[in-house]
Formats: structure tokens, C-alpha cells, sequence
């Protein structure tokens, strides 16, 4: 039996974790051995391990030690797997290498990073196109944009768009339990997602005050999400957000990370999900609001219109005023919403993690001859 080593270490962060989880829960079904790089932490919550062999990485992930540990602990196998681009750099035990690539923001957005943060990505994005046999990546967006910022050989490339668990994120979903338990007020409107700076959480704000001055007193702001180890700096743009906007302060909530099971009450029960990020290389939340009948609204940058089709509608992120008209005619308009709620539903129907992990074993299967 052929042995495909996995790293593992980021299940628990956002989108990698969202994509490390449902595929290996597809793909250790698969006719192959399973060895799985984990935090020693991770064991207890490890509930995709059936078939899967641990081993525990003790080193933070991005750290000079990690590259260390991984040279001794990467173990002979036929195949290593990264599902990020922190790859390893010295030579392993492995006979060939794939990786996934999500985006390459660290380089196109290189100037909101300090030196050392862009360095690491130059670094370790050149590494991972160079020494990996297979690229794999979510969106043709994602495909162009590793082109024109690395040196990756024709060919290496492999778009497989992601997934939604529809299980979980469906039309059927009742929001009305999440109401009480984060006292929130309706009707309001819906950001998920880091509050990093090409999210652009500030012209979500901007956009909001300007619904508020234009009459809708009634409608709140909630945004969910924050990004794990950079919990000061989001602390910093939510004090600046309600320094800046301090009569907003009522009707705007940062509610934080939220279980999985609670999110799809939060699409469900927001009068419109609002995504007006700068940069995305595929992007699950736009998915997941319209797989729960959210009437959507995306930014037209990254590869939003390549993922939400016509189940969106689109904004430019940079202009709040645009933002803020299209969100008023939605609010105003049910036959509107309706419709979008049909087309959204309809277009997430297209993304399956069933599908998506059929096509990296594809990709596994011809590594392996």
C-alpha cells in the first residue's frame, strides 16, 4: 500500500483547517496509508484520526525550529503533502511533493507586511512552486496569480475549486436560536471573516455609516470572525472602529470566533451577508451564506465572481457610497432578495467537498505511479 504523509498542524485555523477537514474526511477512505503531521494538542480533537497515523510535531508552525523538526520527523513515504505553502526546506524522506497554494496575498499585497513576514512569503512561495512535483490551487484567479508572482514551470498547476458541507450550511438552517445567546438585534447585516486589512472590515464601517445616516437606524452590523494570534490587532481596529464611529456603537457588534455549528444561524437569520474583501483566492464565507439562502453581496475583486456566479451581487469594495446604494435597493427590494436566495442556492450547489476530493486523488493517484 502507497504512503502519502500529510501536514496536519493547521486544521484548526480557518480556511486551511475548513479544507484540511472535509477533504481528509473524504480522502482517507482512499486505498492508501495515512501519516499525519499534528500538533501534540490536536490528539484529543483529532475526529477525522480513524485510519490515520499521528505524528506529533512539537515546533510552531513558521518558526526556523519547525524546518528542523520537519527534516527528522517527515518519515519515508511515497508521497508529502502540504496544504499550505510553509513547506519544508530541506530534503525529505518523501519521494515526491505536493502542495496547495490558496492565494499568493502575501506577495500582491506584500506592502501592508513588515520586512520579515515578506522575506518569509518570497522565501517559502518560491520554495514551494520549485521543489514541489504538484501545484495545487482553488480558483483560476489564484492560477494567474501565482504565474505572474512566482517562477512556477508551465504545467505544474492544478486548479480544484473547494467545497461546502451543505450538511451544515443549508437553506433549511433556523437562525432564531443564535439571537438570544449573542444578543443580537435585528434586522442586521453580516461580515465572517478575519479582520485582517484586505478584508476591508473599515469600508464595511464606512459603507454601514452611511446606511445610518441615510434613515436605517433600525439595521446592525455583525461581524464574525477574528484571526487566531493576531488577537491585538484586531483588538486595535475594533477601538479605532468605535472611537472613530462612537454613535455606532449600539447597532455595530464584533462578536469574535464562533463555533461551527453556530455560523449557518447567523446567515440565516442576517438580512444580507456582506463581503467586501480586496483579495480572495476562492473565499468560503460568500459560499456558505449562499448554500444557507443568504442574499449575498461581494466584492468584484480576486475570484469572487469566478466562485459566486450569478448567486451575488457586486460591489466595488474600495467605493462605499456604490456599497452602500446596491445594499439599500437590496433592502429595500424583497423580489430581489428572493431571487438571489434561488441563485445562491443554486450556485453553491455546484461546490462539493465530494468532488473536490476526487480530483486531489487524482492528482495523488498519478504521484503515486
Amino acid at each position: 500500500m502507497k504512503t502519502v504523509c500529510v501536514d496536519a498542524r493547521l486544521f484548526r485555523i480557518s480556511g486551511i483547517g475548513t479544507y484540511l477537514k472535509n477533504l481528509m474526511g473524504v480522502l482517507q477512505e482512499a486505498p492508501l496509508r495515512w501519516l499525519v503531521l499534528v500538533h501534540k494538542e490536536q490528539l484529543a480533537s483529532f475526529k477525522w484520526k480513524e485510519g490515520l497515523e499521528p505524528i506529533v510535531v512539537d515546533s510552531p508552525v513558521y518558526s526556523v525550529r519547525e524546518q528542523m523538526e520537519l527534516f527528522f520527523k517527515i518519515p519515508k513515504a511515497d508521497l508529502f503533502w502540504s496544504p499550505h505553502y510553509n513547506i519544508p526546506l530541506f530534503p525529505i524522506r518523501a519521494k515526491k511533493r505536493l502542495v496547495t497554494i490558496h492565494d499568493v496575498l502575501h506577495l500582491a499585497f506584500a506592502h501592508l507586511l513588515r520586512p520579515l513576514e515578506k522575506a518569509y512569503a518570497k522565501i517559502f512561495l518560491e520554495s514551494a512552486v520549485r521543489l514541489s512535483d504538484r501545484i495545487i490551487t482553488d480558483s483560476q484567479f489564484s492560477k494567474r496569480e501565482i504565474e505572474a508572482y512566482t517562477s512556477v514551470k508551465p504545467g505544474k498547476l492544478e486548479v480544484i475549486p473547494l467545497g461546502v458541507d451543505r450538511t451544515v450550511f443549508n437553506f433549511s438552517t433556523n437562525g432564531s436560536e443564535l439571537l438570544e445567546k449573542y444578543q443580537i438585534k435585528t434586522p442586521f447585516l453580516l461580515f465572517v471573516g478575519h479582520l485582517k486589512k484586505h478584508k476591508n472590515v473599515d469600508g464595511l464601517v464606512e459603507t454601514f455609516e452611511l446606511l445610518h445616516q441615510g434613515g436605517r437606524r433600525d439595521l446592525s452590523l455583525v461581524v464574525v470572525g477574528a484571526q487566531q494570534g493576531v488577537v491585538r490587532r484586531d483588538n486595535l481596529l475594533i477601538e479605532r472602529v468605535y472611537r472613530d464611529f462612537p454613535h455606532l456603537r449600539e447597532c455595530l457588534r464584533f462578536v469574535g470566533n464562533v463555533p461551527d455549528l453556530d455560523l449557518p444561524h447567523f446567515y440565516r437569520a442576517a438580512e444580507a451577508f456582506v463581503f467586501p474583501s480586496l483579495y480572495e483566492g476562492f473565499g468560503f464565507p460568500p459560499l456558505e451564506a449562499m448554500s444557507c439562502g443568504c442574499p449575498t453581496v461581494v466584492s468584484d475583486r480576486g475570484a469572487m465572481t469566478e466562485v459566486c456566479g450569478e448567486g451575488a451581487v457586486y460591489v466595488d469594495p474600495l467605493d462605499p457610497s456604490h456599497m452602500a446604494e446596491v445594499l439599500e435597493k437590496l433592502l429595500k427590494n424583497s423580489e430581489m432578495r428572493r431571487l438571489l436566495v434561488q441563485k445562491g442556492i443554486a450556485r453553491s450547489e455546484e461546490f462539493s467537498w465530494k468532488k473536490c476530493a476526487d480530483k486531489h486523488f487524482e492528482i495523488i493517484e498519478r504521484l503515486l505511479v
